[in-house]
Parts: C-alpha cells; structure tokens; sequence
C-alpha cells in the first residue's frame, strides 16, 4: 500500500474542491492557488477555497477575498486547513475573520481490497443507481431527495440548494448514486475523481429512512467504484464532527 504525506493528501483534496467548485459555481475569480467561488446567498458554493495552499497567499490576498464577497451581500468565508500558510492566517485574524466550524477530512489508499462492505447489513431491497446525467427526471429527483435531506428541521429546501446538487451530478468529473427502496428514492452521495484522488461528497438519507444501513452501504459502493479506477491513489470523505457520518467513515 502506498504512502502519502498528509499534507499532500490536504493539497490533493482542497485543490481538487477548488477547481471543482469554481466549475458549477456562477462565477470565480483566482486567488493564488486557490479560488473565490459565489452562488445563490445560502448556497454552500458562497466560498474561498484552496488559498494559500500549494504555495503562500498573494500579498493582499485578504482585501481581495472581502471585495470578492462583500459588495456582493455575501459574507466573506473562506476554508482553511493546517497545511495553509501562516501568513494567510495571521491576515485573516487582522481583520476579524473568526473560526465558524471544523470538517474532518478522512482518507483511505486503495490497496488492492477484495471490495469493501459496509459494517451494517443494508435493508432488503435496497437498489444503488448511478445518476445519468442527461436523464432530467432522474437528476431532478436526485437534487430534491439529496438537498431535503441535508436541511436542517424546519427548513424549507430552495430551488437554489436543488440547483447546486443538480450540477454536481452533471459535473463531467461527478457521478451521482440514488438509493432506491421499493421505487423510491431515499437518499444519496457524490463522488468526483480527480486524477490521483477521488472524493466522496454530499451523502445524505432521507430522515425517515436513516439508521438502517443506507449511508454505509452508500460509502462502501462508491468507495469500490472509486478504488477501481484508473491512477487514482488516496480516496477522501469529509465530515463535520460528531455526525453521522463521521461513525459511518
């Protein structure tokens, strides 16, 4: 099995994020070696990313990420790692940047598995299909299924948050996964492959269907899917701490 560096495995994932990101967002700009990303005002697209990564931030680099966002009505946000230039961060804390949340980025090297299973038998009748992305219907169902189930409760989910999980699966890099039980549609998960890696993102299940083995089953099939591919050498999830699916991982 190979050996990778953590911090090439964070350079990996945040430039992979970046350059996907500014693919579907509705407009970017480049920020060093990352990018600016903006979308519908509270779309997860609303983001920096990469910055000050595969090399140290551009001087102004902070002015340039608030005149990108705030003329805009967007609060400025940009997401930062442990490997991200200290200078970046000291400019950031200047001018009252503050820590909103953490994600874990976990990681796993393909090392030749027979396939991995999930630690929860799945629930009879349990159908992954990947998306087509040029079938409508089914990319429709996929962004409704996807983004109501990442809302928090009470929320009521925007054509905005559908649109967004919609472009993911029309992504050229991006496939999509439905779980479908009884010919519905219950849940979900992305995965994009970037060259050398290949992430896991924006899994969610339906609430009424959670806890019964679908989000693994989830993890573990576009795991295999992304294990068997060509040149890819480290496969990422992320995950904020302390949910669901940070146990799954």
């Amino acid at each position: 099995m190979e050996m990778i560096e953590l911090a090439e495995i964070a350079r990996l994932e945040e430039l992979r994020q970046a350059r996907g990101m500014s693919e579907i967002a509705d407009g970017f700009a480049p920020l060093g070696s990352g990018v600016m990303c903006r979308g519908e005002a509270g779309t997860w697209l609303n983001m920096a990313v990469g910055v000050g990564l595969a090399e140290p931030a551009p001087e102004g680099a902070v002015d340039a990420l608030i005149e990108w966002f705030e003329p805009r009505g967007v609060e400025a946000r940009i997401e930062v790692s442990p490997y991200t230039d200290a200078a970046l961060l000291r400019g950031l804390a200047a001018r009252g940047f503050t820590l909103t949340g953490f994600e874990h980025v976990y990681f796993r090297v393909p090392g030749g598995e027979a396939g991995l299973r999930a630690m929860v038998p799945p629930p009879a009748g349990l159908e992954i299909r990947e998306v087509d992305p040029g079938d409508e219907r089914a990319v429709r169902v996929y962004g409704e299924v996807v983004a109501g189930a990442f809302a928090p409760e009470g929320h009521t989910v925007t054509e905005a948050e559908i649109d967004v999980t919609m472009r993911c699966v029309r992504h050229a890099r991006t496939r999509g996964y439905a779980a479908y039980i009884d010919g519905r549609c219950v849940g979900g998960g992305a995965m994009e492959i970037a060259g050398a890696v290949a992430a896991l993102f924006g899994l969610a299940v339906a609430a009424d269907y959670r806890r019964k083995g679908i989000q693994q089953a989830l993890i573990a099939h576009r795991f295999n899917v992304a294990a068997a591919a060509a040149g890819v050498r480290v496969v990422t999830i992320s995950s904020r701490p302390g949910v669901a699916t940070e146990r799954n991982v």
